[in-house]
């Protein structure tokens, strides 16, 4: 999709296109009869909607037909386009948008603004996705990227990584840092795994096969956890950074952290971390806060991240970006995995991606419990159940957790469909 026009320059033409229309429906209204009122109306109308479409910026012509795998890169021999890289022959047919449900002229709008949200290259899940070339997820140069959610089981799959590519005399899984520009997209190092909270965009400069997916935790019991951990814990890890647990409530947390991967889906990895014109502001909020942590001069990257899309999107725009999310989840992320069957979720890594998961990776010790003050399982759950239900009560944390509460349960669902998938293929 190509955008070629400023929103306020499109906004303006279309009003002067829909006001010009219906000026003229008005003035013929009188000499037509009714039939021949009804079939102008109707063109005028295709005519106005076919206008709309060209204004949010698609090319004139374009009829939504592709080729079901995109055009070949004669140097690399792979298929692209904003459905996914794939090796395979392509034909003309006709698919769906790349939005399925989500206001899409709203959408739109918003990627002509923000182009850099719009995720143009990944591999559709392995399990839902009928008609998909199994081995091109399993192939030695496939890169596979970890959308790592702390407080997710995220170290244990960073071990597990690290086994894996030890395994397969693999390079060490790059970690891609937050804050530096060590690593921009653009200058991304082709290797087989990508490891950080920020790798959703690096297969979009890949020119080769390349693959996510991510193990996502019930929101209220990840922020809980979080919390805990961040009061207990070095206060110098970045997740921890921005706020003060030890001197904050679970409810003022929560609302600190908000929507945690509702933003890492959404990250502009280019921009985020480096907007100094941020800087007065959360300086401001800090100082409101009264906070003066080691990083009240520069704010962690996922925090900047947080203040550039609030300052960048209203309410609106976050609503129709969720929907887009949700629609298009099951088609961004090869495997989806969940820290509540994480031993499933190691079988079903291992059949897509035809690595060792579960039999490397299977018996990692699951990192200790930074419940300092509930040590006895019985009270920790206790505990987690008892704040979890004061969390959920509270609108405030519950609007603040919302996008991650809808996206957690989409996730679910399409858990279920893998495993299901999963067993069916077990049996045949």
């Amino acid at each position: 999709m190509h955008f070629h026009q400023s929103d306020e320059a499109s906004r303006h033409r279309r009003d002067s296109f829909i006001h010009a229309y219906l000026i003229v429906f008005v003035r013929v209204m009188a000499s037509f009869s009714r039939l021949s009122l009804v079939l102008l109306f109707g063109v005028a109308l295709m005519a106005v909607l076919k206008h709309l479409r060209h204004d949010v910026g698609v090319v004139p012509g374009d009829d939504r037909k592709m080729r079901v795998f995109g055009e070949y890169d004669n140097s690399s021999n792979i298929a692209s386009d904003s459905k996914g890289f794939w090796p395979q022959p392509t034909s003309d047919v006709e698919v769906k948008p790349y939005i399925i449900a989500a206001d899409r002229v709203m959408v739109d709008e918003i990627f002509l603004r923000h182009p850099w949200l719009q995720k143009r290259s990944f591999m559709p899940n392995y399990y839902t996705t009928s008609g998909v070339d199994e081995s091109v997820y399993k192939r030695r140069n496939t890169s596979v990227a970890f959308v790592h959610l702390p407080k997710a089981a995220g170290i244990t799959m960073k071990m597990c990584l690290d086994k894996l590519a030890n395994r397969a005399s693999e390079r060490k899984p790059l970690r891609m840092k937050a804050g530096t520009k060590e690593y921009p997209y653009e200058d991304m190092p082709k290797q087989k795994y990508y490891v950080s909270e920020f790798t959703f965009g690096v297969c979009d400069s890949l020119n080769a096969p390349c693959s996510y997916f991510t193990v996502l935790r019930e929101p209220y019991e990840r922020l809980i956890s979080c919390y805990q951990y961040c009061r207990t814990q070095d206060l110098k890890d970045p997740i921890c950074m921005a706020g003060n647990a030890r001197t904050s409530s679970v409810n003022e947390w929560a609302v600190h952290q908000g929507s945690y991967f509702f933003r890492q889906l959404l990250y502009n990895f280019k921009d985020a971390c480096f907007q100094t014109d941020l800087y007065d502001t959360i300086k401001t909020y800090f100082d409101k806060a009264h906070y003066r942590g080691p990083n009240y001069y520069w704010p962690p990257c996922w925090y900047m991240n947080k203040k550039l899309l609030d300052r960048k999107l209203d309410k609106d725009d976050k609503e129709a970006l969720l929907q887009y999310v949700l629609d298009n989840l099951e088609n961004w992320f090869g495997v989806i995995g969940i820290v509540e069957d994480y031993p499933i979720t190691l079988r079903l890594l291992e059949r897509a991606y035809g690595q060792p998961f579960y039999s490397v990776c299977g018996e990692l010790e699951k990192h200790k419990s930074h419940y300092a003050s509930v040590s006895e399982s019985t009270e920790k759950q206790k505990y987690i159940d008892t704040t979890k239900a004061e969390l959920a009560a509270d609108k405030e944390v519950f609007d603040a957790l919302y996008y991650d509460l809808k996206i957690y349960e989409k996730a679910v669902e399409i858990f279920d469909k893998q495993q299901s998938a999963f067993l069916r293929a077990e049996i045949e």
